[in-house]
């Protein structure tokens, strides 16, 4: 059955709490949306105590001198609050329609994501409430209904309304505005989320509360999905024809519904994500999906490279989040998982039923759990990542694997009658290179297979008669890659480890910041000592004229190893050089 709705769409989603000090933990609060997208906001906080509570939220959200002072930034949990001594318990206050890409108010469709929009007393932030909400000027409210309201929330609930048409497909409730949907191409995809939430409930066990697909507008093009609670959201461009099944954003956004705000979440964020992520990647290979999973953990590994120790994630920036959280982390999970005598995937399940309670876990708390269940590999906080490559002369090969702790690791050989095998070496702080005869060898591979976590794959592939570094990577196929791309990033690796300036002015004509941008460069990587580029990888990117280049380096003297990741800069077709930009070492400086 189709029902239809008027014509606004309003979503509010808030990673806030808003909570009295009963012991119900109740919120009451009344909220007004005039015609330009601003709200008005009438909140009452019950058994406030005006001498011993604060109060906190968004930093967009000013309230009255007469009503609460205040006291200045906070941070809780990582979300970045305002925080005010109240003064009463009852205040009212107004919400500008925000001036940012996350929101927008345009032929009076209103859609906002990140806003705070109530207040919060401050030791109640991370505990679950009942939720009293009474909307005005809210046009046909979907979301939350008055049965929504009955469940507990973390945080308050998103606010759906809008000209909604809703179809039940399967046991789901879908909902898209009208005359967006594509009712051949909704099945398909809701279809496909039966099957995913049918995979982890077999471990999980099913949700208690309805869920709901709701397809929505966002303004922010480039994302596809989030999950709230008990609401998936995803981009009505997905609706298009044109437009692929995502399967792995579908895999991951579902994953959330027990990983997330409705579920157990970790206090380190990017835990979360991680895990979620890791699960996506095992329902594709329980799908059959080798080759879209390889694919997918190319990517990652690629995303992932440079990371030389497991401690950084507690220590996340917001750069560096989507590195780990979408990427090194399902990595990491990865390798646990086929290094482990136990099925990860089946641990995690346990290890969420026995927490589910707590709301937040930490990382000490899951590698606990990994330990006492005799889980072969934990998660070693404190972990360096050791760093395998190959190295030649006339005569040999030379494999090193540089680490501070006993390890081992598989090498694939193939000789001269495409034979091949695989090895097993054994590398510890003493012994850090094992030597062959080059004889009848044809190619080797370190770690084929891709299982064991180490900082980097740049260097992982060893070709006879090709001595190019940017044929070793496992990235990008050497042969298929633009010619000029390749000779414009191995002319830049060759001057940063020679003691050749010669052919400086050959890579950067006349542009004096370019030259010294690399100087510098130079200078700050070999500052130790003479280093040994061991691999690299070029990626030209034509849309945008410029080539991504990684490439590690070996500090024989220290047993060191870095990574080094810079941009190139092109004129159209490539035919010339016009600037560089070092992302890695730490260096902003663009030079052009």
């Amino acid at each position: 059955m189709i029902k239809k709705s008027r014509f606004l769409l309003f979503i509010i989603y808030s990673f806030l709490a808003v909570s009295c000090s009963s012991a119900q933990n109740t919120i009451d609060a009344t909220i007004e949306i005039d015609s330009f997208g601003n709200l008005f906001i009438n909140e009452d906080i019950k058994n406030l105590s005006l001498e011993k509570d604060t109060l906190v939220t968004d930093s967009k959200i000013l309230i009255h001198k007469d009503e609460a002072d205040l006291i200045g930034g906070t941070t809780i949990n990582s979300n970045y609050l305002t925080e005010y001594k109240p003064k009463q318990d009852k205040f009212k206050y107004l919400i500008n329609l925000p001036k940012r890409s996350n929101a927008y108010f345009k032929n009076r469709v209103f859609f906002m994501t990140t806003i705070n929009y109530l207040l919060s007393n401050k030791q109640n932030f991370l505990k679950k409430k009942i939720f009293n909400l009474k909307f005005k000027n809210f046009n046909n409210l979907i979301y939350p209904t008055q049965n929504d309201l009955q469940e507990s929330y973390l945080y308050p609930p998103p606010i759906i309304s809008g000209n909604f048409q809703t179809q039940k497909v399967k046991d789901w409730d879908v909902y898209w505005l009208e005359n967006k949907n594509n009712i051949e191409k909704t099945d398909v995809i809701v279809n496909y989320i039966d099957e995913i939430y049918n995979y982890y409930a077999k471990k999980y066990g099913k949700k208690n509360k309805k869920i709901k697909i709701i397809f929505i507008p966002f303004k922010n093009k480039d994302l596809l999905g989030k999950t709230l609670d008990n609401v998936i959201l995803l981009n009505e461009k997905m609706l298009s024809k044109k437009h692929k099944l995502e399967k792995r954003l579908l895999a991951h956004e579902v994953a959330h519904l027990w990983w997330g705000v409705g579920g157990l979440q970790f206090k380190e964020r990017v835990f979360t994500e991680g895990i979620a992520e890791f699960m996506a990647l095992e329902f594709l290979k329980f799908k059959g999906e080798k080759e879209y999973v390889n694919d997918l953990r190319h990517v990652k590994n690629y995303i992932s490279e440079g990371i030389k120790n497991i401690d950084p994630l507690f220590k996340v920036t917001r750069d560096s989040k989507i590195k780990y959280s979408y990427n090194f982390i399902p990595i990491l999970l990865n390798s646990i998982q086929h290094n482990s005598e136990k099925d990860l995937y089946e641990e995690l399940s346990i290890f969420y039923s026995k927490n589910l309670s707590k709301i937040f876990v930490n990382i000490n708390d899951l590698n606990h759990f990994l330990k006492k269940n005799n889980t072969t590999t934990s998660l070693i906080t404190k972990r360096s990542l050791p760093e395998y490559f190959i190295e030649e002369d006339k005569d040999s090969i030379m494999i090193y694997g540089i680490t501070k702790t006993p390890t081992s690791i598989n090498i694939e050989i193939k000789d001269t009658l495409n034979n091949k095998k695989t090895e097993t070496l054994f590398f510890s702080d003493r012994h850090t290179v094992f030597k062959r005869s080059k004889l009848n060898l044809k190619r080797i591979i370190i770690d084929p297979k891709m299982e064991k976590l180490q900082f980097s794959r740049l260097n992982d592939i060893w070709t006879k008669d090709q001595n190019s570094l940017l044929a070793k990577n496992r990235y990008f196929n050497f042969y298929h890659s633009n010619k000029k791309a390749i000779e414009y990033a191995s002319e830049v690796i060759n001057y940063l480890s020679s003691n050749n300036n010669d052919f400086l002015t050959k890579i950067c004509g006349a542009n004096k910041r370019f030259i010294n941008t690399l100087k510098k460069t130079k200078s700050e990587i070999n500052k130790n000592g003479k280093i040994i580029f061991t691999g690299a990888s070029a990626n030209y990117k034509e849309n945008i004229n410029r080539i991504d280049v990684k490439a590690t380096y070996y500090l024989k003297s220290r047993k060191n190893f870095d990574l080094i990741y810079f941009q190139l800069f092109t004129t159209k077709n490539l035919e010339h050089l016009i600037g560089i930009k070092i992302i890695t070492p730490k260096n902003k400086r663009r030079s052009r």
